[in-house]
């Protein structure tokens, strides 16, 4: 929500469609700026990502994880001396029609994170490092798909 205030600070904002598409445009309903009665201004998304490995950045890939929405990706880096490190994002967030969700792409992206045996996983919200990383994963895994 906060990708326009980003924007306007020089970040360069990184999705995937059709989540890109939906920042460009400012879709009250995709974004849920409705939901909390917010503006979502539109911000023009300057990175288009495509799963795979990033150009120039060794040790860094982009893992498709749709699911909480069609276009959820994790930021994977290969740290020598801390481990796998992944930036899930909402991918473990709950899951809503309004934003084209899926529960079963949603299971095998929580799966998918979880063969990855992070060392770190940071969500939107906060990292967990070791035990409580993988803590995070299992309790996904064994609550299951929240809709909203």
């Amino acid at each position: 929500g906060d990708n326009w205030a980003h924007r306007s600070l020089g970040a360069v904002i990184a999705a995937r469609d059709p989540d890109a598409r939906w920042i460009e445009t400012g879709d009250p309903e995709k974004t849920s700026a409705d939901e909390y009665g917010l503006e979502f201004p539109p911000a023009p998304v300057g990175l288009r990502v495509r799963p795979g490995r990033l150009d120039g950045c060794p040790g860094v890939e982009i893992l498709d994880t749709p699911g909480h929405t069609p276009g959820s990706i994790t930021i994977v880096f290969d740290d020598p001396s801390r481990g796998i490190i992944a930036f899930v994002g909402d991918a473990l967030g709950s899951l809503s029609r309004r934003w084209e969700s899926d529960e079963r792409q949603w299971i095998e992206s929580v799966e998918r994170i979880s063969s990855l045996e992070p060392s770190v996983l940071c969500t939107s919200a906060m990292c967990f490092e070791g035990i409580a990383a993988r803590r995070m994963i299992e309790e996904a895994l064994r609550s299951g798909p929240r809709w909203v």
